[in-house]
């Protein structure tokens, strides 16, 4: 069955896709729950880590499809082995979603990755909780990250009234936020 349906029941949201004009539409396509697109910022909810009574809007580093910036970086044998394999997966997933230029494409994608990989925090940075609590309001987080465009990613996700988020990796959220 699923052979049989081919592209079709993915074909409304590689519409939405290939329609996105603008960083906003970009942005409010990440922001969807029913569209796992993966962008630079993961937008997310849990609880507030100091204060277990309320939630929070988390923001995370994101936007890599290997589990690690280690696997982008890193010279060891076996992840050179798996950025090679990960390209070619890339293409071949574009190849039979007909992208024209599926091998350029990849190589681009991988390119991005591995920028966005040398933005992002080590593991051992990321276990310590005083650094990945930054409360702020929505205003406090359209100040520190200006270039991105929190007003359609929250309205994408369904949030745009929210007014206290988490950063967790400040340096790293403000450069992706450059980045896109």
């Amino acid at each position: 069955a699923i052979e049989a349906a081919g592209l079709a029941p993915a074909q409304p949201d590689l519409t939405a896709i290939a329609e996105a004009k603008s960083h906003e539409d970009v942005a409010r396509l990440m922001g969807l729950a029913d569209l796992p697109v993966n962008g630079p910022i993961s937008i997310s909810t849990g609880l507030d880590r100091k204060n277990p009574d309320r939630y929070s809007v988390d923001l995370n580093q994101s936007g890599l499809g290997m589990p690690d910036r280690d696997y982008y970086l890193k010279d060891d044998p076996k992840f050179v082995e798996a950025r090679t394999q990960y390209r070619a997966y890339i293409e071949k997933m574009l190849t039979l979603a007909g992208y024209p230029d599926a091998a350029k494409q990849a190589a681009a994608i991988v390119k991005l990755e591995t920028g966005m990989a040398k933005l992002h925090w080590p593991r051992e940075k990321r276990r310590d909780r005083d650094l990945t609590y930054n409360p702020k309001s929505q205003a406090e987080l359209k100040a520190f990250a200006p270039e991105f465009p929190w007003d359609a990613a929250l309205d994408g996700a369904g949030i745009p009234a929210q007014d206290f988020f988490i950063v967790f990796e400040l340096d790293a959220v403000d450069a992706l936020a450059k980045l896109f």
